[in-house]
């Protein structure tokens, strides 16, 4: 739980009276937005679920939004390899951890700088990922940014 997610939709209202659910457990919180967008602020789960979310305006009836909330492990990092690089960037840093998730908004973090994960599809069909790279739940490898280290 603890995260906010966005629901789009149309004839939203702005009442007193909304609800989010996830599952059987009600939202710990909700912003209305405008009539085509409301966050809900997800609340925690005991175990790691799939669970439908449903909104309603009047506490009576529910639209059930789709796709399902997914409740999943929190990563964690083991260990980082190598933990130096040079300040030209561009080579890879492998990350060891748990509970790691193929997703496309997979990214890494270096200081300040975010390195999201691109992929492109060549002519023949050939997709190439790069910056953030899931290898499996406990490994994936990040591409160290050109120019990492600012000068004053």
């Amino acid at each position: 739980g603890g995260t906010w997610i966005t629901l789009k939709g149309t004839g939203f209202i702005n009442s007193h009276l909304t609800v989010c659910m996830f599952g059987t457990k009600e939202a710990r919180g909700y912003n209305y937005i405008s009539e085509s967008l409301v966050k809900c602020f997800s609340p925690p789960s005991d175990v790691l679920q799939s669970v439908p979310v449903q909104i309603s305006f009047n506490g009576r009836q529910f639209a059930e939004a789709l796709p399902r909330f997914e409740y999943v492990a929190d990563w964690t990092i083991v260990r980082v390899a190598p933990q130096i690089s040079h300040e030209l960037g561009g080579s890879l840093v492998r990350v060891k951890g748990n509970f790691f998730r193929d997703a496309s908004a997979l990214a890494c973090k270096f200081g300040d700088m975010v390195v999201a994960r691109e992929e492109s599809t060549d002519a023949d069909g050939v997709v190439t990922v790069e910056g953030a790279i899931y290898v499996s739940e406990t490994e994936m490898l990040c591409r160290v940014p050109r120019n990492i280290i600012t000068r004053p």
